[in-house]
């Protein structure tokens, strides 16, 4: 039983229950490019309310869990300084989301930087390549398939949102909605970094 990535998938949403998320198992989504139904192993949710200013959060982690204990995965990665891609991104829809005050919103979940505690503040190198240890040529990368299913699952979750018939017109008087959806893969394995040293030394 240990052998089997479902352990791992109930490890991980045990972890995130216990930090005070709701999880969802075995939810599905629909893959675009092959018109089928495919599950994605755990949608974990946090919801914050501003009653002041009527404003819902909602604010999602779509996970797929990979166990590889027999192929690591290995990360190249350059200083972020010298990046041109962030690899980090944010889908997101909102209901009385378009102003009229010149896209201003204020509001107590906001106030402030809101960036602030964002991990990249924290890091010096971004990832841009990965590979996966040992892998035969014939075979699909278990990594790129994790990007690839949670990077659609993310982007259905918040296409299911937005509004039919486009925004509206921001009405103070009314509850505002707000999604945020994160594409996350864990990994439960090895998992190395590789960079170049100032020699260009590996």
């Amino acid at each position: 039983i240990k052998q089997t990535g479902f352990v791992s998938e109930l490890q991980v949403g045990s972890i995130l229950r216990k930090n005070k998320w709701s999880t969802n198992h075995s939810e599905t989504y629909e893959d675009k490019d092959s018109q089928k139904s495919r599950e994605i192993d755990i949608i974990a949710t946090k919801v914050k309310y501003d009653e002041v200013n009527k404003l819902s959060l909602e604010f999602s982690l779509v996970i797929d869990v990979k166990r590889m204990k027999k192929r690591p995965w290995v990360i190249f990665s350059v200083d972020k300084k010298i990046s041109k891609t962030q690899g980090w991104r944010i889908l997101n829809c909102g209901y009385n989301n378009k102003t009229t005050n010149g896209g201003k919103f204020k509001s107590g979940l906001f106030s402030g930087k809101v960036d602030t505690g964002n991990f990249k503040s924290k890091i010096d190198r971004y990832g841009i390549a990965f590979h996966e240890s040992f892998k035969p040529p014939s075979e699909t990368s278990k990594a790129f398939e994790s990007l690839i299913s949670v990077s659609k699952a993310a982007w259905y979750k918040n296409e299911q949102q937005k509004y039919p018939d486009g925004p509206k017109e921001f009405d103070p008087e009314q509850e505002t909605e707000i999604y945020i959806f994160i594409p996350v893969v864990v990994l439960d394995g090895n998992l190395f970094e590789v960079t170049l040293d100032k020699k260009g030394e590996i």
